[in-house]
């Protein structure tokens, strides 16, 4: 094999799969010598070192997993992605990509990286193509360590939504698990978006009555719709619009005449909210929800 053909090979055998990295064994696997990775690592060249002993393909599209799969190649097979790194890659409610955390017994550190020394037992590890991480369980018990409160509550929903159960870790972050899962009301469902917690946690703050979640609605003995949230006893409902923007207009108009069924059965008011509404505007929206709320039932 020619020296092209191997560096070559490199990048699309290799690096291609490992969202655009590799390692100094890998190429040496492929009869790229320690001066060919050195040489082609110099600057404005065709790699670029990010890691001990991992360089990156910098002609392959970016993606954000590449900084996680740079520090598990670094660190060695004994590196779990895990607590914040492990969300994001699960795509956790309450988590966004860039945080670069690992969980493993031994291996060097890097600037940037959070390092966890520790032992993940192989139950609680997965593969989500070449990354490996933990378990959806393993990870929402380490991030009550991490999470302020309101974030781990949207963890938390989220592995709920997922049909999974919480163990409550048995030190760190035992304490915030205990006290966000004791806000929640009894037999409570889960929310059925981030949004939604987010609401959720805005009402909480304002000290408004807790909507019951995901209210059936029925038409002749029957469940025709659930809505996000309602507060029965004041007869209001809201409806959360947390759609991504080139779905919003066929969302809209389902949405509009799913409203006004609700409406026609249970002769409640509605309230519609946005993802700014609730977290860029949370004051007005507080301040609207107060007076709506306070209103009470229409007297019949």
């Amino acid at each position: 094999m020619t020296r092209r053909l191997a560096i070559e090979a490199v990048e699309q055998e290799v690096a291609a799969r490992q969202f655009g990295v590799f390692t100094e064994l890998q190429a040496f696997h492929w009869n790229v010598s320690k001066d060919m990775v050195s040489h082609h690592s110099e600057p404005g060249r065709r790699w670029r070192r990010v890691a001990p002993r991992v360089y990156e393909v910098l002609a392959l599209p970016a993606d954000w997993r590449r900084p996680l799969m740079a520090a598990q190649l670094s660190i060695g097979p004994k590196a779990v992605l895990s607590h914040r790194a492990a969300a994001a890659v699960l795509g956790m409610d309450g988590v966004r990509p860039g945080v670069v955390e690992l969980t493993a017994p031994t291996g060097g550190t890097h600037p940037g990286w959070i390092r966890h020394r520790n032992v993940v037992p192989d139950d609680d590890i997965i593969m989500t193509g070449p990354l490996r991480h933990t378990t959806v369980i393993r990870t929402v018990a380490d991030l009550a360590g991490v999470l302020d409160d309101e974030h781990w509550e949207m963890a938390l929903e989220w592995v709920l939504r997922k049909g999974g159960t919480i163990v409550v870790p048995k030190s760190k972050g035992a304490a915030r698990a205990k006290r966000v899962l004791a806000q929640r009301p009894p037999d409570a469902p889960p929310t059925g978006s981030e949004l939604e917690t987010r609401f959720v946690q805005l009402v909480r703050r304002a000290g408004l009555p807790q909507p019951d979640r995901q209210f059936p609605v029925s038409s002749r003995g029957e469940v025709i719709a659930y809505v996000d949230l309602a507060w029965p006893a004041l007869e209001f409902f809201a409806e959360l619009d947390g759609v991504a923007f080139h779905d919003r207009e066929q969302a809209l108009l389902y949405d509009r005449h799913r409203q006004n069924q609700i409406v026609t059965i249970l002769g409640w008011r509605p309230l519609r909210y946005t993802w700014d509404d609730v977290v860029k505007r949370p004051s007005t929206t507080t301040r609207e929800l107060r007076s709506a709320l306070g209103r009470g039932p229409r007297r019949r």
